[in-house]
């Protein structure tokens, strides 16, 4: 009789790597999603619920992902998914009974963009403000890798023609570290920064602030 020992047999590829390109194809094809993002620009009335825990249509723009992509890509997003959040714990179904979550006071470009680096590591934005827009959200959402990314690369922009655009943005968005940055930038390179057409229009906050 072969002596009892343990066997243990290793892979040159972690088999969550072929699991993640699968999802990454089954996105792009729109297979076996399994819930509706329901997304609210801060306009639009809540939607109705009818009682039966279904959501009225009409009720925003709605985008569909998989669970448990958006469980291991958000901290925020796992819990909105498994009633860690109070608000959460009345799971909304949509017409068809698929899970639903809201977020709120986003635009349905933003929350694209959040999936399309959840999904394939790469997203494009259009502005800096689209850009920031989408830090702004991965921020909100913990997603950290994203929100990184967003402040390396506008960073990587402030020159003294755009320090005063992207001074802008930062305030509108609330993004309080590139804020902060572009700041420091702006004080140390004052006279050329102040001869930009940015710094001409600059809200008076920020202009008391420098």
């Amino acid at each position: 009789m072969e002596e009892s020992r343990t066997h243990v047999l290793r892979s040159e590829a972690l088999p969550i790597s072929i699991c993640c390109d699968a999802f990454q194809d089954m996105y792009a094809r729109g297979d076996l999603l399994d819930v509706v993002i329901r997304v609210t620009d801060g306009h639009e009335e809540d939607a109705q619920n009818d009682g039966s825990g279904h959501l009225a249509d009409g009720s925003g723009e709605q985008l569909l992902a998989h669970m448990c992509v958006l469980a291991v890509a958000s901290p925020v997003l796992r819990k909105m998914l498994t009633g860690g959040f109070k608000e959460s714990r009345q799971r909304e179904l949509d017409a068809s009974g698929m899970r639903v979550i809201t977020l709120h006071e986003v635009c349905a470009a933003q929350v694209k963009g959040l999936l399309e680096w959840i999904y394939t590591g790469t997203v494009t934005a259009h502005s800096m403000l689209e850009l920031m827009l989408l830090g702004k959200l991965a921020d909100a959402l913990l997603v950290d890798q994203l929100h990184d990314k967003v402040k390396q690369h506008v960073l990587s922009c402030v020159t003294h023609e755009t320090c005063a655009d992207i001074l802008q943005c930062a305030h509108h968005t609330g993004l309080s570290d590139i804020k902060d940055a572009a700041s420091t930038y702006a004080l140390k390179h004052f006279d050329h920064v102040a001869r930009t057409p940015g710094f001409l229009i600059l809200c008076e906050p920020l202009l008391g602030a420098l």
